[in-house]
């Protein structure tokens, strides 16, 4: 292997690694967020004095 196609394949093993990071790190939050939001949807139609329990 020559010295370009070396630098060349470490750069595009360099930017798919990084680009899987990203797509991972993206995925937990938007995880994250549908399940708060579904916490907060399902705490919401508790009855008042459960939700004041669960917040004490």
């Amino acid at each position: 292997m020559t010295l370009t196609t070396l630098v060349l394949l470490n750069a595009t093993l360099g930017t798919l690694l990084v680009w899987g990071l990203v797509q991972l790190l993206a995925h937990g939050i938007d995880s994250d967020r549908r399940h708060r939001k579904a916490n907060a949807a399902e705490l919401r139609t508790l009855p008042r004095e459960h939700r004041d329990r669960i917040a004490a």
